[in-house]
């Protein structure tokens, strides 16, 4: 089965179960998984104590590399004191604690109970906010209207991060971008985001739970994840928030090198079904 979609249909290239040598590795990769969840729930429980910002982001770096994420950062933020809004490619789960490591961050998520993800939106949201990073949690367009309505309000608004793309594609394409957050008047900081894992596989195949896909991103010895700040852009006179999403779009998919797919969000959604209907066709012949 070829979906077209931007996903990997095998989380290891040419084979449906697991080879060898990840047979082996299970072991050592569960340890080193439930070692990581408990370091970060101590390094969040001692950065809740701690009142200095510079002391919560060394300790946030810190439960990064604990963590095996490897964050290869290239530009910086500035913060104009504005309204802006950073978007970025989404690549893995663990996009949102790479991005949280840019300081004065509002994290947008969807919400928990609309997915199987839930135990990881909570338990690392709960981890980014003890570092003082924010988490806006999407429950219906009504909230997040009036949400984003305090936020341009604000006297010193934090930088709203999102990824537009509503769903995670595997590095060989994007999905395309929801034109909501480029309809407001305000920058828009692109990011462009490459991960790498220790051995060669694929991170989240279609079709493969997020509780399976978030165990294998910690339990690689490391995950290298690039993240190249890309120059500002805001909407031209005349450019639709539809044209300014596309144009930012294809800038981050020309940086890393991926191509800008004509999928949406719902595609991946059908995509994942037609899949579930193939297997279980498969499986009675």
């Amino acid at each position: 089965m070829n979906s077209g979609l931007p996903c990997s249909l095998n989380r290891f290239a040419g084979q449906k179960g697991l080879p060898w040598w990840a047979i082996l590795y299970l072991p050592f990769g569960l340890l080193l998984v439930l070692f990581r969840v408990l370091m970060a729930g101590i390094f969040a429980l001692l950065a809740a104590a701690v009142p200095l910002p510079s002391w919560k982001n060394r300790i946030y770096k810190l439960t990064l590399l604990t963590s095996g994420l490897r964050v290869k950062k290239t530009g910086e933020v500035k913060n104009t004191g504005l309204p802006s809004v950073l978007v970025y490619n989404h690549v893995s789960l663990a996009d949102a604690l790479v991005i949280a490591s840019i300081e004065n961050t509002t994290i947008i998520a969807a919400d928990p109970s609309a997915n199987e993800s839930s135990f990881n939106k909570h338990f690392f949201g709960a981890v980014i906010k003890s570092f003082d990073r924010h988490i806006l949690i999407i429950n219906n367009l009504r909230t997040l209207l009036r949400d984003i309505q305090e936020w341009k309000k604000s006297p010193s608004p934090r930088i709203l991060c999102v990824a537009p793309e509503g769903t995670i594609a595997d590095g060989r394409g994007l999905f395309r971008f929801e034109k909501f957050f480029f309809s407001f008047d305000t920058d828009v900081i692109p990011v462009a985001l490459r991960v790498n894992p220790a051995f060669s596989f694929n991170i989240h195949p279609l079709g493969a739970s997020h509780a399976v896909n978030m165990f294998w991103v910690f339990a690689m010895p490391y995950v290298t994840v690039e993240m190249d700040i890309m120059e500002t852009a805001r909407r031209h006179d005349n450019e639709t928030p539809s044209e300014f999403a596309e144009r930012v779009r294809v800038s981050i998919a020309n940086h890393v090198g991926a191509a800008p797919t004509e999928f949406s969000h719902a595609d991946k959604v059908r995509g994942k079904f037609a899949l579930k209907l193939y297997k279980l066709s498969s499986r009675k012949t």
